[in-house]
């Protein structure tokens, strides 16, 4: 906490920043499941002079060129390491390196957090990636992936057919201008997908075989993902049956359930803004095929560079990409790791992937 205040007194933009921004998008400390630490006075000292005489948007861009010296993407375990691990190991997966980036600019008070889509709908797998503030609008970037400008990234063309994107921010009291996709005792989410794509709203009503609103079913809100229908989100029915999602413009898959019975239904991009869930204890016999159709691609909001713009950009990079590498150069050898092991009489294998 001190050391946040104390951003917000030596960086030129520090009183720019509301105090809803500065509670909720600078101020906590935890990201994700990383080990929690005190990594303030690090990025302080390694980024303030570096910044101090910029404008907010070109600090948020140079802070991400800092990201990019000290890693780059592999992917890794589903525990989230903490920034200073990642700095240390010096590669990460995109919720690492994401997290690396927030926790970055909000050392410098830069309000800041991760964006992330749960499943892509036109595709495998998920992404996450960075917002950040500056002068009163919010931006997006890929996390150690600096582009020429703000709004850049190889993800924004499948951002725009993403069917959610969501942060958390901890606590239940935020009363900003997002829409919230839930509300828990510890956190709330936020569905960002308006910044991204075109949004319809779905409603869901989940009934008994009689007609009759179930209150508490469990309604999972479903793309097609890694060959099989993955939860974007899960809401729970209200005393009328009912729950809401603001959503892009493509298929989704609505399976309901309580203990009581299941049932599922396919809400078309292009039918009504509601559908029905019917519960039922009885396990259905027969098969059928379907089609999930994903947001259609859009391009329209592409941001354009010049050809100098990126040429610069690309030099930047490479460089970057010198310093990360002679950083790793002095990581312990797998030759070197092996003959320690030789000497210690331990497993040549496991020291190796240890070090």
């Amino acid at each position: 906490v001190r050391h946040a205040l104390k951003a917000r007194e030596i960086t030129p933009w520090g009183r720019k920043i509301s105090g809803t921004d500065f509670l909720h998008f600078v101020l906590p400390y935890r990201i994700s499941n990383e080990t929690i630490e005190d990594y303030r006075p690090y990025f302080i000292d390694e980024l303030l002079e570096r910044v101090k005489d910029m404008s907010m948007a070109d600090a948020i861009l140079e802070i991400n060129h800092w990201t990019h010296e000290k890693a780059t993407y592999v992917g890794s375990d589903p525990r989230t390491v903490s920034p200073l691990t990642l700095v240390r190991n010096a590669k990460g997966r995109c919720g690492e390196e994401s997290a690396l980036l927030v926790c970055a600019l909000r050392s410098l008070c830069i309000p800041a957090r991760q964006c992330y889509t749960p499943r892509w709908a036109h595709t495998d797998s998920n992404h996450a990636w960075v917002e950040a503030w500056a002068d009163g609008e919010w931006y997006f970037l890929g996390a150690c992936e600096p582009e020429p400008k703000l709004n850049m990234g190889w993800f924004s063309g499948p951002a725009r057919r993403a069917m959610l994107v969501h942060t958390r921010i901890p606590g239940g009291i935020y009363d900003g201008p997002e829409l919230k996709v839930q509300t828990r005792d510890d956190h709330t989410e936020l569905n960002l997908l308006s910044n991204y794509a075109p949004t319809r709203e779905l409603h869901v009503v989940v009934k008994d075989e009689q007609g009759r609103a179930i209150e508490g079913a469990f309604i999972d809100f479903q793309v097609f993902n890694f060959g099989q229908f993955s939860t974007i989100v899960r809401r729970i029915s209200d005393a009328e049956g009912r729950a809401q999602i603001t959503t892009g413009h493509g298929d989704l898959m609505i399976f309901a359930s309580n203990a009581d019975g299941w049932g599922y239904t396919l809400a078309k991009a292009d039918g009504g803004e509601e559908v029905e869930v019917r519960l039922s204890s009885d396990h259905p016999e027969d098969a059928f095929e379907l089609t999930m159709t994903p947001p259609p691609e859009l391009t329209d909001a592409e941001v354009q560079v010049t050809e100098e713009e990126r040429e610069a950009n690309n030099a930047r990079l490479k460089y970057e990409d010198e310093v990360r590498t002679a950083y790793e150069d002095t990581f312990v050898s797998e030759e070197e790791a092996r003959t320690l092991a030789g000497e210690l009489g331990l497993d040549a294998e496991g020291t190796v992937d240890v070090l």
